[in-house]
């Protein structure tokens, strides 16, 4: 008995030599098919699903522009045809500042746990009838 061929979305990616977001791309679609096994959040895919896939529908469906290419309208050909686009910055008091994530700190973290459970161990105490 052979073993299976299995493969997450990356080594879909890698094998079929795609840009990882036209895959999960192709998923949030359906274009995809189903997993064929999941383990907690990893999908797997038996490869015999996606060759047989590959073989029927990857000519059919679309790639994007690998990152940092543009895929809109080409420039090539009338550079008339493109719209220009007007930009503007949008006003001030719509502006929100981003702070930086604070560092876990673990010994919060466990502090914050303990809490939990004891408030928990409390909550589940039956009062004695003495």
């Amino acid at each position: 008995m052979s073993t299976p061929d299995l493969v997450d979305a990356a080594g879909i990616a890698d094998r079929l030599g795609i840009e990882a977001r036209t895959l999960d791309n192709w998923l949030r679609t359906g274009t995809f098919p189903r997993p064929d096994y999941r383990w907690e959040a990893t999908d797997a895919w038996l490869w015999e699903t996606v060759a047989e896939w590959s073989e029927t529908r990857l000519a059919q469906v679309p790639r994007l522009a690998p990152s940092g290419e543009a895929n809109g309208p080409s420039l090539n050909g009338n550079p008339r045809s493109v719209p220009a686009v007007e930009t503007t910055s949008p006003p001030p008091s719509t502006e929100v500042t981003i702070a930086p994530a604070r560092p876990r700190d673990p010994v919060d973290d466990l502090d914050r746990i303990q809490r939990y459970f004891s408030e928990v161990a409390r909550l589940l105490t039956v009062p004695s009838a003495d």
